[in-house]
This record gives C-alpha cells, sequence and structure tokens, in this order.
C-alpha cells in the first residue's frame, strides 16, 4: 500500500513540477508578444524553433534504444556501461545537428548570423543535456534528481532570457541571457553530475547496439518538430513576418491544451495499464467512454472560455492588438487537439502490448501524410490554411492510428468525447460572431 502512495505522490510532484515549468514558459513567452514588434516576435519564434529541434535531436531515440538493449546489460557494471555509451552518443548526435543545422542557418541568414547560431546552439545543448539526464536518472528510481535536472536548468533559461529582453529588448538577447543562466544552473548541479558517474565510454559494442537503433526515432522527431514550431520556417517562405509571429503567439496559446490533456492523461494512463491484465478491452473501453467524455467536455471547455476571454484581454492590453480577431484560427488549433483524444488513448494498446515498432510505423506514415496536407492546406486556403492544415494533419494522425487499433485491438469507435469538445469551441465562435 505504501509503494502505491508513493507512487502516486512521485507522480503528483512530476506534474506539478512539470506544469509549473510549462506555466513560467508560457507567461515568459506572452510577455515577448506583448514586448517585441511583430519582425522581433517572428524572429523569436524562428529561433526558438530552431533551439526546439537541436534540443530534441540531442537525444531523440536514445532513451529507447537503451531501453531495448537492458536485458543484455543488468548488470550494475554493464549497465552503468550502457548509461555512459548514451552519453556519448548524446554528444555525437548533438554535434552532428549543431553542424547540420549551423549550414542551414548561414544559408538563410548569412555568415553575420554566426554568433547568434552559437548561442541558440550552445543554450540547446546544455539544456537537452539535462533533459536527456533527467530520464536517465528517473531510470535508476532516483526521482527527485530527475525532476530537479529536468526543472532547474529550463526555469533558469526561462528566467534568463525574460531578463535580458526585458533590459534589451530584442529577441537576441532571448537566448544569450538563456545561455548565462543554464550555464549558472550547470555549474550548481556539477557536484550532483559527479556524484551521479555522468560519465562517457568509447566502447564500440555499447555504442554500436544503441545507435542502429536511432533512424526511426529521428525521423519521427522531425516530423514531430514540423508538425510543431518547425513550421514556422515554412510560414515565413510561403507568408509574411507577421503570419510567422501569429503563429507562434497562437501555437505558444494552444499548449494550454495541450498542458490540460496531457495532465488528464497521465491520471488515467496508470489505471489503463493496471486493468488491462484483468479485464476484456470491452470493459475497458466502457471505463474509457466515460473518460474520454470528461476530457472532451475539459479541453473543450477552456478552449471555449480561452476563445470568449481573448478580446477583452486584446482590448486592455493594447500591446497584445496585432494578434485581435484571431478567434477562428485559434478554433482550428484548438480543435486539433479536442480530435487528437483517441490517440491519446489507442497509443496505450501499443505501448502495453511492447509494440512499439508498430507505433512508430503509424506515426510516421501519419505524420508524412498528415504533414503533406499541411503544406497542400496552405496553397489552398492561403494563411488560414496554416489552422486548418494543423487540424486536418491531427485529425489524419487520429483516424490512421484508431483504424489500425480497431483492427488489431478490436476497438470500438467512440467518438462523444470528441463531438463535446467540439461543441463547446463551435459555441464560442458563434459567441463570437452574433454576440460580441
Amino acid at each position: 500500500m505504501q509503494n502505491k502512495k508513493t507512487l502516486v505522490k512521485i507522480g503528483m510532484f512530476y506534474m506539478l513540477s512539470n506544469s509549473l515549468q510549462k506555466g513560467i514558459g508560457f507567461v515568459v513567452f506572452m510577455y515577448l508578444a506583448s514586448l517585441l514588434n511583430t519582425a522581433e516576435y517572428a524572429q523569436f519564434g524562428l529561433d526558438y524553433s530552431l533551439l526546439t529541434i537541436l534540443m530534441a535531436l540531442s537525444y531523440a531515440g536514445i532513451y529507447e534504444a537503451q531501453i531495448s538493449s537492458y536485458t543484455e546489460y543488468k548488470d550494475k557494471e554493464l549497465s552503468q556501461k550502457l548509461f555512459n555509451g548514451g552519453n556519448t552518443i548524446f554528444i555525437i548526435s548533438s554535434l552532428t545537428s549543431l553542424v547540420f543545422f549551423l549550414v542551414f542557418y548561414l544559408c538563410l541568414y548569412g555568415i553575420d548570423s554566426a554568433l547568434n547560431f552559437f548561442v541558440i546552439g550552445i543554450g540547446a545543448l546544455f539544456l537537452s543535456f539535462f533533459t536527456y539526464q533527467s530520464i536517465i536518472i528517473r531510470m535508476r528510481d532516483e526521482q527527485i534528481v530527475s525532476v530537479v535536472f529536468s526543472f532547474l536548468p529550463m526555469v533558469m533559461a526561462y528566467l534568463g532570457g525574460f531578463a535580458f529582453v526585458y533590459f534589451h529588448r530584442s529577441s537576441d538577447s532571448y537566448f544569450l541571457g538563456s545561455l548565462i543562466f543554464v550555464i549558472i544552473s550547470t555549474l550548481i548541479l556539477l557536484p550532483v553530475l559527479i556524484r551521479k558517474k555522468v560519465y562517457f565510454t568509447l566502447d564500440g559494442d555499447v555504442l554500436s547496439a544503441i545507435s542502429e537503433k536511432l533512424l526511426p526515432y529521428i525521423v519521427i522527431t522531425i516530423l514531430l518538430w514540423l508538425s510543431g514550431y518547425g513550421n514556422t520556417y515554412l510560414v515565413k517562405y510561403l507568408f509574411t513576418e507577421v503570419h510567422v509571429a501569429t503563429f507562434v503567439f497562437l501555437y505558444t496559446l494552444s499548449s494550454i491544451l495541450q498542458l490540460v490533456a496531457t495532465s488528464m492523461n497521465q491520471v488515467w494512463v496508470p489505471k489503463f495499464y493496471k486493468d488491462y491484465n484483468s479485464q476484456s478491452v470491452s470493459v475497458l473501453e466502457v471505463s474509457y467512454r466515460k473518460f474520454t467524455m470528461f476530457l472532451g467536455a475539459v479541453v473543450g471547455f477552456v478552449g471555449f472560455c480561452i476563445i470568449l476571454i481573448l478580446p477583452f484581454i486584446f482590448g486592455v492590453f493594447r500591446e497584445f492588438d496585432k494578434f485581435n480577431g484571431t478567434s477562428i484560427e485559434l478554433f482550428f488549433l484548438f480543435a486539433g487537439y479536442v480530435v487528437s483524444i483517441p490517440w491519446w488513448h489507442c497509443q496505450n494498446y501499443y505501448m502495453i502490448n511492447n509494440k512499439g515498432k508498430s507505433l512508430m510505423k503509424i506515426s510516421l506514415y501519419s505524420f508524412s501524410l498528415g504533414y503533406i496536407l499541411w503544406i497542400i492546406s496552405m496553397f489552398i486556403f492561403g494563411e488560414m490554411g496554416i489552422y486548418i492544415g494543423f487540424f486536418i494533419q491531427m485529425a489524419v494522425r487520429t483516424l490512421f492510428i484508431y483504424m489500425r487499433t480497431k483492427k488489431e485491438f478490436e476497438v470500438k469507435s467512440d467518438w462523444e468525447g470528441i463531438i463535446i469538445g467540439m461543441s463547446f469551441l463551435f459555441l464560442a465562435i458563434l459567441i463570437i460572431k452574433y454576440v460580441y
């Protein structure tokens, strides 16, 4: 019984720290939107997009590769060698990503942008290192240290960026301030890193065991990036800085719904895993139907409130006036998360049945098709296609995994949660159109 209570406390601790971290980041980004002009905020969005992909590619697939090789390295000494190998691969992946995107960045902005790239790149290296260490240390059941590693450097980055922008009023200063504060957090955590034996190895067998499994995860990481902040570069190419700034602002705002949905799913998933081995799929789906209706109602209601409150915020805080009149765009972004409800559930069947490769293929095919349709939407619908396309690619992803899950695990259709969530969003748009 004590173990269950401990796990619940740890889960709540992770959820709270993650929510607080994202909340601080959200407030900082909203502040930047009010402070910087359109061109500066658009450039911030593009540079932040670069930061996110450099971070993600640094450790893409390393943890998953270590998990799949863990049975061969169960011994304490061998498992430490596996962790050390992961650290070495992390450095190789980070440097490879830096070189590749340096060429991309210089082609886009010219040689004078090299210093700015290195500030962003080194900051990404530090942040991704602590994110990766947080995941690995969690494997050792050292939960408190894991939370500290994931929380402190990222929050310090947000606060450092905020401080520098406040005094210097430029998007470049955000990344310089973040880097300086992340280096400070690294110095603070250095004794812990040494104590936790964060070392490296050049053992060829260990490095091969990890690296040979990375490619699919790297591809999926790039697709995930393109379906989010990475799309800012395509928006810049097809449209203007105004559209880039607007997309960054609205996409950041829509992350509130993702955070709400993720938090609720973190509560549901342990129950699903616990009941899976003792209940039939049909019984499980009855429980899920109740949960999905509640999830759809909560996510939809949060989106409903944001759509209705934003015009008042824009009216009071004139700094946000450049983003006024974007209710329809927000509707499509929010709707994208509402139609993702079955995706979050269906992937659980693959995870609990050790069918990670099948899930990976589904993700790869659905994200690829969805992103192509997103691009087509921008050509057909113009600037509104940025948001219509986002909704379409999320819907394609959901439909793809649902069809596969229905065939493999006999999961029945359940659209009540989507209907409830979409109803709230439609109601908000009707109120904006006919009441405001």
